[in-house]
């Protein structure tokens, strides 16, 4: 969902199988868990990124993500911290991407998906 009236993302992304707009505070009934279920939030601002993040963090995911820069990533850490433990955190990827520091789109969702197969090859070797 994105409340900005201005941006056309629902219309303009074309491969998308299913749309469906909801309330950020309803994301958790439309996101089904488990181990082969993976979340990447990236909301347009860092209030709804943490809204979606405190529906969902306590549920199993092969991989759950936030994109942002290690500041925002240490704010919702702090605004969270009553509600998701230091061990929780620990299986948030936060923020998602390998340490390549990279700035420009392209290097960012090329460092994303090496982090997502390098994740799925961990747990593929695991018994």
């Amino acid at each position: 969902m994105d409340l900005r009236d201005a941006v056309q993302t629902m219309q303009d992304n074309k491969f998308a199988k299913r749309k469906i707009i909801v309330p950020y505070s309803e994301i958790n009934q439309h996101i089904n868990a488990g181990k082969q279920a993976y979340v990447f939030i990236m909301t347009h601002s860092h209030q709804t990124d943490q809204q979606v993040l405190a529906e969902l963090w306590h549920r199993q995911f092969a991989y759950l993500g936030i994109l942002g820069s290690r500041r925002k990533i240490k704010v919702l850490q702090q605004n969270l911290a009553e509600t998701i433990s230091k061990q929780h955190w620990q299986s948030i990827h936060a923020p998602i991407g390998l340490a390549t520091n990279s700035q420009t789109p392209m290097e960012i969702a090329i460092s994303i998906a090496a982090e997502v197969i390098s994740q799925t090859n961990a747990s593929e070797r695991k018994p």
